[in-house]
């Protein structure tokens, strides 16, 4: 889904999306986001929610 709306949003090839199996590191009915930005400090947070709405908040994080 984030590839899709990273797409959408007219910014294909500006984001990669790496997956890994669960570190442990969530509360229960949650992800961890870990953003690299080019020209800003890294980002680490707590994502809950419907998988398109936490594609939402990553690109608008990401792309803001």
């Amino acid at each position: 889904i984030l590839k899709e709306i990273i797409k959408e949003n007219g910014h294909k090839g500006e984001a990669k999306a790496v997956l890994t199996s669960c570190m442990d590191l969530c509360p229960k009915d949650a992800i961890a986001v870990g953003l690299s930005h080019t020209n800003s400090d890294n980002e680490f947070f707590i994502a809950r929610g419907k998988p398109k709405n936490i594609a939402d908040e990553i690109c608008q994080r990401m792309f803001s």
